[in-house]
């Protein structure tokens, strides 16, 4: 089953609608059971939210592949639950808006963590990429990922420096944490 979900998002990609919302099939039953006793989030990007200047997340998607499982999304934040060892990933695809340009505009990509016993320190960064597009090219991705301790209640949260040039489609941008 989780083969045909694969299978499936590939043969999507080639002919991509604008309409990224979950359809309505049932999850796949080998999906449902990867979830299961997991605490942890997959998100993708919620495109609305680029019109705003902000990234925001959801848990739906089109394969059924977005879940929220013991981990509480709020106000642009992943919430960690309980103290322990993450896996926390992220992954972002830019689009220059002016494909004819050389080299360019620098973007950056950074996770932030939040908690609100320590409101001063506010948003510390996790994780930060900073890249630029190589000359003529139109698209560049960004993917972050490490193993880190949290405690309870931190809250992780995704920023770019220009959502401007964020991809559009859900699909190619998401952001995610599973307890190890």
């Amino acid at each position: 089953m989780v083969s045909s979900v694969f299978r499936q998002i590939i043969a999507d990609q080639q002919a991509w609608s604008e309409d990224n919302a979950y359809s309505g099939q049932p999850i796949p039953s080998s999906l449902m059971k990867l979830r299961e006793n997991v605490t942890g989030a997959h998100l993708y990007l919620d495109p609305n939210s680029l019109l705003k200047g902000r990234l925001s997340w959801i848990d739906q998607d089109k394969y059924g592949t977005a879940y929220l499982s013991r981990i509480r999304y709020l106000n642009h934040r992943l919430i960690i639950p309980s103290a322990g060892r993450y896996f926390l990933y992220s992954h972002i695809t830019f689009t220059r808006k002016f494909p004819g340009t050389r080299g360019g505009k620098d973007f950056i990509h950074r996770i932030t963590r939040y908690h609100p016993k320590q409101p001063k320190l506010g948003e510390v960064n996790v994780l930060v990429s900073k890249d630029s597009y190589p000359q003529f090219t139109t698209q560049k991705s960004s993917f972050q990922s490490a193993i880190l301790n949290f405690r309870s209640h931190d809250q992780l949260a995704v920023h770019v420096s220009d959502t401007d040039s964020v991809h559009s489609n859900s699909m190619y941008s998401y952001f995610g944490v599973v307890k190890l």
